[in-house]
């Protein structure tokens, strides 16, 4: 026999087919603060895409004309090439290593980030990072003197 409420309340009526209410995903107890439907981004694929298809174009040139600049220090002849020459061709070796990996490495976590709007501004930075080598080499071989 059940016992009476002291309080007067009646016990809920069972639901058809004696399951519980439904929760909604964002409240479940397990799942991240933040992550529901409604905070998903649905552009969250576009700066990581911009930034695959400007590298496809963008990284080859800059490679091309970052190793060929070294050519202009043959100009110097037996003289000793200007030390802004010489800054800028060891500027442009050291981006070709370490921006790649840079590059690499900005990119893989562009597109891995979660795509929630919680991550759209590190999405963008990844995105920005991983171009940014490229268009550095592109400035530096602009800007080589020729002697």
């Amino acid at each position: 026999m059940a016992t009476p409420d002291p309080f007067g309340r009646q016990p809920a009526p069972p639901r058809p087919g004696g399951f519980p209410p439904p929760v909604p995903p964002a409240a479940h107890p397990g799942a991240p603060q933040g992550q529901g439907p409604r905070d998903r981004d649905p552009r969250g694929w576009v700066a990581p895409l911009v930034a695959t298809l400007t590298l496809v174009f963008l990284a080859p040139v800059a490679f091309l004309l970052g190793s060929l600049v070294h050519v202009n220090r043959g100009s110097c002849g037996t003289l000793p090439c200007s030390g802004k020459l010489e800054r800028n061709l060891s500027a442009i070796d050291i981006l070709a290593v370490y921006g790649t990996a840079l590059t690499v490495v900005a990119l893989i976590t562009a597109w891995a980030l979660p795509r929630v709007r919680r991550w759209t501004t590190p999405r963008l930075w990844c995105s920005i990072a991983s171009v940014a080598p490229s268009v550095v080499v592109l400035l530096l071989v602009f800007e080589t003197p020729s002697r």
